[in-house]
């Protein structure tokens, strides 16, 4: 594979990085409508990026870090592209499942239906051979509700009072929190439950993580110093630790680009 090289402007300031992923470091030749490219941009739109022009001196200790910049853009690009691939075969896979989706409803062929009903275990069944511990710490479980709806509660009202304000476009909370597996016939009532419990916390977390990733994006876009697991989709696009120069400038674009997000 041959990496295209991000373009770069000459003048006072040296070189420049310019563009986002869709068009620096995909590769080279790839058609302006390609599926790879096409990735790219949406993942730029995702992430709210506006096309940022980074400065970079023509000579000294910051060339490399310039150089450093573009190969993160050029890897964050090519994950874009895999990102579209995998979605597509994973996409490819389940529509050997035999279902469709009609809305919000997900519709199996009457084989399909009939085969899932016989594999469903009955409930007196599942009481039975379901592990006791599952029971017993059942009330634990579902305990959490209260801290996840109250949590749910509140950051929904900080992000439908404070985003508008700050120019943030919104999270949309279909994206984030989907209940399809009440659909699935081979689940008996209880199991169903289970899942949709399971689908509102997951979605929920999802939700509120991407609500404090674009918070954390208008007011502090900087990279820790030290390596962290878990970080958001959001993160490898921050500004580098100590990176202080043009730093409010670079802060004002990340700000910009968060109303632009879809």
């Amino acid at each position: 594979m041959q990496i295209a090289k991000p373009r770069r402007l000459s003048g006072s300031l040296g070189c420049a990085l310019v563009g986002t992923g869709a068009d620096v470091g995909l590769l080279a030749g790839e058609p302006e409508r390609s599926p790879r490219r096409s990735a790219a941009r949406a993942f730029d739109q995702q992430l709210g990026r506006a096309t940022f022009v980074r400065a970079c001196p023509p000579s000294g200790g910051r060339d490399y870090a310039c150089t450093m910049n573009s190969r993160i853009a050029e890897i964050l690009a090519q994950m874009a592209g895999l990102e579209e691939e995998l979605r597509t075969a994973v996409h490819e896979q389940e529509s050997r499942m035999f279902f469709r989706i009609n809305g919000k409803r997900v519709e199996f062929e009457s084989s399909v239906k009939v085969a899932h009903r016989k594999l469903k275990t009955g409930f007196f069944r599942w009481l039975v051979t379901n592990r006791p511990q599952n029971l017993i710490t059942g009330p634990i479980i579902y305990g959490m509700a209260i801290p996840l709806l109250m949590l749910d509660l509140f950051v929904s009202f900080y992000q439908w009072a404070c985003f508008p304000i700050y120019g943030i476009a919104k999270v949309r909370r279909s994206d984030y929190l989907v209940y399809d597996r009440r659909h699935l016939g081979y689940l008996n009532f209880i199991e169903k439950f289970h899942c949709t419990y399971c689908e509102y916390a997951n979605g929920l977390v999802a939700y509120l993580r991407e609500i404090v990733a674009r918070t954390e994006q208008y007011f502090c876009p900087i990279k820790h110093a030290h390596k962290i697991l878990g970080t958001h989709a959001r993160y490898n696009r921050f500004l580098a630790y100590g990176e202080a120069e043009h730093y409010e400038a670079k802060l004002e674009e990340f700000r910009v680009a968060l109303g632009k997000v879809k």
